[in-house]
């Protein structure tokens, strides 16, 4: 049997990056029997209108969205849908083994109606059960990542590969009738149950084959060319057809989902429960190869405003999915950065975040000391404070530090960037599955993934050209506001011999302008700094980096590449509650029912044009000392 899906599947940022999963449609038709009927939903090339069926699914379970809302507004909406789509999707026998996980007030219980497509993708997955294993002691978090297999090119040799249920699989695309034709020839099964997703995407449409053991034979998937821009055209064309293969089957898939989805329930609730704090602890200890040992907070305040001194860093991690999932992709133990500020006689912390279900403010802002500890301990931080050095809290200039802060307070969090100081390389900053270390066979995010991803995406729902689509343009055309689409951005740069992998690692500059908004709702043209960019910012603004000429992209960095940075250090010693809390820690924790600690605090000396090219690869994080 095969069935062919026509799916939304993406990656959701913070940064980020939370990953946007969701099998939203299918088509099934006959190959060598037939199993279901033919359905088309949510394609590009199709009379049915993204905008409203993404609009129409998420009401369907009673959820009010628009596609032009903003990715912070998004994100919680699209967890709940989520779970509502696995608990649609799953077997009873295994929804019901998380039922228990997911908090009543959700409401995502009651029956409702599925829609035709729901009930032919809830079909094509309960089909699979029977060669699903449900192992619970597999990496399920992000489990859902494909492999890349190749590019499948018009007149192009076949993609061929010997995949988990088949011995041999190849893939071939030619033109013909309108449309280019995708063949998948599958053969010589390795199992009589063994079902198994293949996942074929352009930067304007995506398909999803399911391939199901024992019979073989040959599909053709099409990706028609009618209303198409002539650079998606062109994507199709000389870019080809990326192929991948999911690790699992689609019940095991969904159950990838759910298990991931689950870490990032604490976006719906001011607090991180319980339950999920563990599953993200449980993450890091096997992703990140962190351990955060549970600690009992004393409450209160653990430092004096008095033992705080302008440009001291606060890390933070918060447990619910996307700090852990920063944490990962970084080589950090943080999600989140901030920075002290006094001013007048007060005592602030100053940051750069998005409000949300736990945090009131949007964007650039700072808070009174104390509330921010009350704030804080609400939302579930860990916490802990590191200084300035004293040779740079000698240079700190605190007026001017204060005057950058001022300059840019209220506007809005850096989506437009917020990738690029992660990305530096080619290959050796996405993330593979565990184990480790990584191998050819590994299941990894991939550069032609979010090349044909984010485009797709961006077509149809705002935010996620927010994250991408000016810097892409900026690094290309040297103006974030050429104004050309994602396809036309790929064109134009192997135009100028620049290879579409190479684009993200160009090396971002500080202060070039992207599309900003102020919180009253102003359009406006600034710079865009994520966390730990607006800390770094503040320490340039304030002379820290004048001994290299302040030759220092802030933008480039992340979190773990700023607190490494010998402008901080480990105290002489810390005050008596802070080493009864935390006999271990050789920083003083705030609050946190978790550990945190940041290994390799103050040990890299600043230099010029520092960190734009490094790796970021699990488990170890290597890096060259002069990346």
């Amino acid at each position: 049997q095969v069935v062919v899906l026509t799916a939304v599947m993406g990656r959701k940022v913070a940064a980020a990056l939370l990953s946007v999963v969701a099998l939203l449609g299918l088509t099934a038709s006959r190959t060598f029997r037939e199993l279901h009927h033919t359905v088309d939903f949510l394609t590009s090339h199709h009379d049915t209108n993204f905008e409203f069926s993404f609009e129409e699914w998420m009401a369907n379970a009673n959820i009010e969205a628009s596609s032009s809302e903003g990715l912070a507004e998004l994100r919680p909406k699209l967890v709940k849908r989520l779970l509502i789509f696995c608990r649609d999707m799953l077997p009873a026998a295994v929804w019901d083994q998380y039922k228990a996980e997911i908090p009543d007030d959700l409401n995502i219980e009651p029956a409702r109606k599925l829609t035709s497509i729901e009930k032919s993708a809830q079909a094509a997955v309960l089909a699979d059960a029977p060669s699903s294993s449900n192992k619970a002691d597999q990496f399920r978090e992000f489990g859902f990542l494909p492999q890349h297999i190749g590019r499948a090119i018009r007149a192009g040799a076949d993609v061929t590969w010997e995949s988990r249920c088949w011995k041999s699989a190849s893939v071939s695309v030619a033109e013909a009738d309108g449309a280019m034709k995708v063949s998948v020839k599958v053969s010589r099964a390795k199992a009589v149950l063994c079902s198994e997703m293949f996942l074929f995407t352009s930067a304007s449409a995506i398909r999803i084959g399911i391939f199901s053991a024992p019979f073989g034979g040959t599909k053709t998937v099409e990706f028609p060319l009618a209303n198409l821009t002539d650079s998606e055209v062109w994507d199709l064309k000389t870019l080809g057809v990326r192929v991948f293969q999911f690790r699992d089957g689609p019940v095991d898939t969904v159950t990838d989902i759910l298990e991931t989805v689950l870490m990032f329930l604490s976006d719906l609730t001011k607090s991180v429960p319980a339950s999920i704090a563990e599953r993200n602890v449980n993450f890091l200890r096997r992703y990140r190869g962190v351990d955060m040992a549970p600690r009992q907070d004393p409450g209160g305040v653990m430092l004096n405003e008095t033992e705080i001194h302008s440009g001291d860093f606060l890390g933070v991690i918060r447990l619910d999915g996307l700090d852990p999932m920063l944490a990962w992709g970084m080589g950090a133990t943080t999600g989140h950065t901030t920075v002290a500020l006094w001013e007048e006689g007060e005592l602030y912390i100053a940051e750069s975040t998005v409000n949300g279900s736990y945090w009131p403010t949007n964007g650039i802002q700072r808070t009174k000391y104390s509330t921010w500890i009350t704030q804080a301990r609400e939302a579930g931080y860990s916490v802990v404070h590191a200084p300035l050095a004293p040779k740079y809290r000698s240079l700190f200039n605190e007026s001017a530090a204060n005057e950058f802060f001022h300059r840019h307070a209220g506007l809005n969090y850096g989506y437009s960037n917020m990738l690029w100081g992660w990305i530096d390389t080619q290959s050796s900053n996405f993330p593979c599955l565990p184990p480790y270390p990584s191998s050819a066979e590994s299941y990894c995010l991939t550069w032609p993934l979010v090349e044909s991803l984010f485009p797709f995406l961006g077509k149809y729902i705002a935010a996620v050209n927010g994250i991408f689509l000016e810097s892409f343009n900026q690094h290309v055309t040297g103006s974030a506001f050429t104004g050309l689409s994602a396809t036309d951005v790929y064109r134009r740069a192997e135009s100028q011999n620049i290879s579409t992998k190479d684009i993200p690692r160009i090396v971002e500059k500080d202060m070039v302008q992207y599309s900003q908004t102020w919180n009253n709702g102003t359009q406006t043209k600034d710079i865009s700094m994520v966390c730990d960019v607006f800390v770094c910012f503040i320490w340039k603004a304030a002379g820290v980096f004048a001994e290299i000429d302040s030759d220092f992209n802030c933008v480039e960095q992340t979190n773990n590449d700023v607190y490494d940075l010998d402008v901080l250090t480990v105290p002489e010693s810390r005050p008596a509650a802070c080493v009864a809390a935390d006999p271990n820690n050789t920083l003083c924790q705030l609050m946190g029912a978790y550990e945190l600690k940041l290994p390799n605090l103050g040990t890299r000396k600043p230099y010029k044009h520092m960190q734009e090219s490094c790796p970021t690869l699990p488990p170890l994080y290597d890096r060259p000392s002069d990346c």
